[in-house]
């Protein structure tokens, strides 16, 4: 994996990923589409590293046909990412920590400045449950590689 600058995040990753999320011609994700941003400021960031971003080369040769661009782009971007986690040892396992992390592209942290929406990735380490968890803005999930379970209590 190698670095890539701010203007090379748009070109290379985030352009693709709207066009994909276009190419699905899903109702549900009409809303979101049309709050994409047009233009926007791109914002400087400080890149972040985390250990679940180890999984992602398996993921690059996993994925299927209409995310494989879309998720290599993301393999040539991470170093240049602000990877994050939302929560804490207190608060989880400590092998969750080891395979769980996000980072935004666009929205209020992400190197696209929107106050409209938030846009990025979360990646998930193989058998790795995503805690329930609860907020405000709507959420919408996009498995691109892998299989998915959505548990229900």
């Amino acid at each position: 994996m190698y670095a890539i600058d701010k203007h090379q995040i748009q070109t290379d990753l985030i352009a693709p990923l709207c066009q994909m999320l276009h190419s699905l011609a899903a109702p549900a994700l009409t809303p979101f589409l049309s709050d994409w941003p047009r233009v926007g400021f791109e914002r400087a960031i400080i890149p972040a590293s985390l250990p679940v971003l180890r999984w992602l080369p398996e993921a690059a040769r996993d994925a299927p046909r209409f995310s494989a661009a879309v998720v290599d782009a993301l393999c040539r971007a991470t170093p240049s990412l602000a990877w994050r986690q939302t929560y804490t040892e207190r608060e989880v396992e400590a092998d969750f920590l080891q395979n769980y992390g996000w980072t935004e592209l666009i929205g209020e942290r992400g190197p696209l400045a929107c106050e409209r929406l938030a846009c990025g990735f979360l990646v998930l380490g193989p058998d790795t449950l995503y805690p329930r968890h609860r907020h405000e803005a709507e959420e919408i999930y996009l498995p691109l590689v892998g299989t998915r379970a959505v548990l229900v209590a």
